[in-house]
């Protein structure tokens, strides 16, 4: 019995995809003035993304998706006069993106089909890590690897592994006597899972 053809081969395929992702952790760092120095780590976290998308032909396909995710802060680091302070504060980063990705649907029978992703966005971020409290806005690149399973014609699961990188991020941070005033870049990994829905 022929399965059901894969759906991302099929030419002119609206497709919908819902999905639900937990984001690893991260770190970033900045100079205050003087001598001073902070690093803010933050715990794993979740984020939920809606995608509309269409196929492209020739295994392509593209992708519009806006997404949300949080972070709550872990610990920060100070080191100021040759002394640290550590401390386990309140804190959340948030994020909120659109990005355009591109997909490659590699040609395979069967109910179960592999595909790589490049993507392309902008990103506002919410940064509160004790020190730091500041809205702005960034670029980042994405990539990721994953694997779909057609439960119907129409209807299949997915999940990706993916890395993302955001770059050039402006902070202007004030605490008292030491300011800040950087580019920072952040880099994350994560898995995700979902639901695909084509017409």
């Amino acid at each position: 019995m022929r399965c059901c053809a894969p759906v991302p081969l099929r030419r002119k395929v609206v497709i919908f995809r819902v999905r639900w992702a937990r984001r690893g952790g991260f770190d970033y760092s900045y100079s205050l003035t003087g001598s001073s120095s902070y690093q803010s780590e933050f715990k794993s976290g979740s984020q939920f993304a809606l995608a509309y998308g269409q196929s492209a032909g020739s295994n392509l396909r593209w992708e519009l998706a806006i997404s949300g995710e949080s972070h709550d802060i872990e610990k920060a680091t100070l080191r100021s006069g040759g002394n640290t302070y550590i401390n386990t504060i309140t804190g959340e980063t948030k994020a909120t993106a659109l990005d355009a990705n591109v997909y490659y649907d590699f040609p395979v029978k069967g109910r179960v089909h592999p595909y790589v992703v490049g993507g392309i966005g902008v990103t506002a971020l919410q940064l509160n890590d004790g020190f730091l409290d500041d809205s702005t806005s960034a670029m980042r690149i994405q990539g990721m690897a994953g694997v779909s399973v057609d439960l119907s014609k129409k209807v299949g699961l997915f999940v990706e592994a993916r890395l993302q990188h955001i770059g050039g991020v402006e902070i202007q941070a004030n605490g008292g006597s030491s300011t800040a005033k950087t580019d920072l870049k952040i880099s994350t990994s994560g898995v995700l899972g979902g639901l695909r829905v084509a017409f």
